[in-house]
């Protein structure tokens, strides 16, 4: 953790416990391998699928961090 103060980072280690309780994630063991997910298949059908306007698809995350990095006035839960 980087540049992170103490109450933020605090603030980020209880909202990834919550990610983790509405994705149920607690209380279970997986290997890395169990958690991967391959999908080699260029299926066009996928490509025709269009998203809402505003929606994003998430290929990875990078970074994640608790509060206001971009000084909008707004914090809380980050990804990058």
């Amino acid at each position: 953790v980087r540049n992170e103060s103490a109450e933020d980072f605090l603030a980020l280690i209880k909202e990834w416990e919550k990610l983790c309780k509405r994705y149920h994630l607690l209380g279970t063991i997986k290997t890395q391998s169990e958690n991967l997910v391959v999908d080699d298949n260029d299926d066009p059908e996928d490509e025709d699928e269009k998203l809402a306007s505003g929606e994003y698809e998430v290929a990875k995350i990078v970074g994640v961090c608790y509060g206001d990095p971009s000084e909008c006035g707004k914090r809380g839960l980050k990804f990058k």
